[in-house]
């Protein structure tokens, strides 16, 4: 079952404009194409890869660790606790400082 978090609406892949090295094949994010392989993300995985993509649309440098996990309703964790499955995907997620990400442009 996807994560669905407030505000963050699920975006249509045909309408979303150019991905990069990525794109959403569902409009969950629930299945990704990334580096040309396709990948079934986990709940939390497809979550936050659906709010980086949103600040990356609304041209955001970043997204801090605190946003992160409130969007997932959680309280602690980090991007490797959440990727252990999917590590390869983690590679579309840049560390851009102290605790914030962003998409690989």
């Amino acid at each position: 079952m996807p994560v669905i978090v407030p505000g963050i609406p699920s975006a249509k892949p045909a309408e979303s404009g150019p991905f990069g090295r990525f794109r959403p094949l569902d409009e969950n994010y629930q299945v990704i194409e990334f580096d040309g392989k396709q990948y079934n993300l986990t709940p939390y995985e497809s979550a936050i890869i659906r709010l980086l993509d949103k600040a990356r649309r609304q041209r955001r440098s970043d997204v801090g660790i605190k946003e992160i996990q409130a969007a997932l309703g959680i309280k602690s964790g980090k991007m490797s606790d959440w990727f252990r499955k999917n590590r390869a995907v983690k590679k579309i997620i840049l560390h851009t400082g102290r605790q914030h990400y962003r998409l690989d442009p």
